[in-house]
């Protein structure tokens, strides 16, 4: 991914979509302050025939939603509260009921 920067840019690229717009990200944790936590997350290819970067958070109910991308998932720590997941291109989006969102 262009915002990459480390040696392999299509390896551990996720999107982590949290309820509500204006969400500072986090990671995953059992410490993570309750409405921190990502409602979903999703794994971040390279597509050769569009030549992009795509990713597919389904079935989210219709509302709010900020989209934070990383590129060291492979940091993740479910027990550890101090993750070093670095985010960037976070957008604020809004799911209609049967919409599909392309970003």
């Amino acid at each position: 991914m262009p915002a990459c920067s480390d040696s392999d840019p299509n390896s551990y690229n996720a999107a982590y979509v949290y309820a509500g717009h204006n969400v500072t990200p986090d990671d995953i944790d059992q410490s993570s302050p309750q409405g921190i936590a990502p409602f979903a997350t999703s794994s971040i290819t390279y597509d050769n025939a569009s030549m992009s970067y795509l990713f597919e958070a389904a079935f989210l109910p219709a509302g709010d939603y900020t989209v934070a991308l990383t590129c060291n998932a492979d940091a993740e720590d479910l027990d550890d509260g101090n993750d070093d997941l670095m985010f960037f291109n976070i957008e604020n989006v809004t799911v209609l009921v049967s919409n599909t969102l392309f970003l």
